[in-house]
């Protein structure tokens, strides 16, 4: 908890065999995008993770980034592992977002009051076994090169993305230019 009271965003992971589970609580931001990409990344690598289930319980919401890495998670994972992404016990309100930008092309999508038997089964993880990963350490260079990344990544999903985040891909390219420059953005 913070210092008003209310539950901090967090994201909690664990790995079984080869999957990996992924406890969002609060919101999916663009605070938590590197943590995501890099743990993914080790996940697929080390532990040779081939499907990536997302609980969405206790998740209230989910911005672009967010968003934009676990449809990179999702691309990567089709190409490199034949892998797959779900997103389960999702409310009306994310299963929304998730649709508005086309990601439930991409990913396996179960509401909230789905039978437990279609929320991929076998993926389980006991609450003290999760990890919480630190959404603070990435530099800022590291932040906007995942934004970037992860909004390239919705672009690609379709001419309605592609629009949609056109000026943020110009201005994200530009700050990260800055950033390797050693400039101010």
């Amino acid at each position: 908890m913070n210092a008003s009271g209310k539950e901090s965003d967090a994201l909690k992971v664990a790995v079984s065999g080869t999957d990996a589970l992924l406890k969002v609580s609060g919101r999916g931001s663009f605070k938590m995008g590197p943590a995501l990409r890099e743990f993914a990344s080790a996940a697929m690598e080390r532990h040779a993770c081939t499907r990536f289930v997302f609980d969405l319980a206790d998740c209230c919401g989910m911005d672009s980034t967010f968003m934009g890495v676990v449809a990179g998670l999702a691309l990567r994972l089709r190409r490199e592992k034949s892998g797959t992404v779900a997103m389960v016990r999702m409310s009306p309100k994310t299963v929304s977002l998730v649709q508005t930008l086309g990601l439930d092309r991409l990913i396996q999508l179960v509401p909230v009051d789905a039978e437990e038997s279609t929320a991929t089964p076998g993926v389980r993880a006991d609450a003290g076994a999760m990890s919480t990963l630190d959404t603070h350490a990435a530099s800022r260079l590291t932040s906007v090169q995942t934004m970037l990344a992860a909004h390239r990544d919705l672009a690609a999903l379709s001419t309605e993305n592609e629009e949609r985040f056109r000026d943020v891909i110009d201005y994200l390219s530009q700050d990260a230019r800055d950033l390797e420059s050693g400039g101010q953005p």
